[in-house]
């Protein structure tokens, strides 16, 4: 499983570290959410805003994580009239053939930008419910979701949603101990920073609305465990959502940047 799939509609690698950990042992599925399950604000209109909204519009993605690089395209598959606004259905394909049909749900000041991960990871989660050695397995706070302003001011707060968490207990047969491991991953910190214009190979983007927040991961075990945080800076253009990622923990940064542009 690679980092950009797990995330690849709102960011690259961070969070692909976190759905990476998980598939390899520390496992989780996405649980699906109704729309009235979004906070709403009051409704107010919304001009065009910092996400792709023309359907049958595609945008190419390649984004580079130390020596890996892998490209992917976002397909605006549809939209609807949900709860007063507007939901905007996409889909992320990657090489590989697979894929995963994140969404934005528009309304008011405000656009919240909901992640989904593989569905070959619920096959996963199947299989953990039969394996005698694990126990009291629980998931919670998926799918995150990230809040946006639609009409953004410097110093403007984000918003998220709680924290994801997976907590299981894992039996040793050999040796007759039972361990308890417990994974946190979320969003904090963030905030608009300013406006730029940003090039690209797709082009050049005028005032773009840039954003900077903070992704933590945190692994507890009787023994060992760890956190780590990375730094995550986007810019996103009106009409067109994210045309650049910059994610860096410690002195690692990987780069998602928008490499084309179809059906605008």
């Amino acid at each position: 499983m690679t980092a950009t799939k797990a995330a690849a509609f709102q960011t690259s690698s961070i969070v692909r570290k976190g759905l990476g950990a998980l598939a390899l042992g520390i496992l989780f599925t996405a649980c699906k959410k109704d729309d009235k399950d979004i906070p709403n604000p009051n409704p107010q209109p919304q001009n065009e805003s910092y996400y792709a909204a023309k359907t049958n519009m595609a945008l190419q993605y390649q984004s580079v994580d130390g020596g890996e690089t892998e490209n992917y395209t976002l397909t605006v598959t549809g939209q609807k009239d949900s709860a007063d606004g507007k939901v905007y259905n996409y889909r992320n394909a990657f090489a590989d053939g697979t894929s995963i049909n994140p969404f934005v749900y528009a309304k008011g000041n405000s656009f919240t930008l909901v992640s989904t991960v593989p569905a070959e990871l619920a096959d996963i989660i199947e299989a953990m419910k039969d394996d005698p050695t694990v126990s009291d397995f629980e998931l919670t706070g998926l799918p995150l979701q990230q809040k946006l302003p639609a009409n953004p001011q410097v110093n403007q707060a984000l918003e998220f949603s709680d924290p994801m968490h997976m907590g299981l207990n894992i039996h040793d047969e050999e040796e007759d101990e039972t361990m308890r491991m417990d994974m946190y991953f979320g969003f904090s910190d963030g905030k608009v920073v300013g406006f730029e214009d940003v090039t690209t190979p797709a082009g050049t983007f005028k005032n773009t609305m840039k954003v900077q927040y903070k992704a933590t991961m945190t692994l507890e075990m009787p023994v060992g465990g760890n956190e780590s945080e990375t730094l995550i800076t986007q810019w996103f253009a009106k009409g067109i959502g994210l045309v650049k990622s910059e994610e860096k923990e410690g002195t690692n940064t990987s780069i998602t940047t928008l490499i084309g542009v179809t059906g605008k």
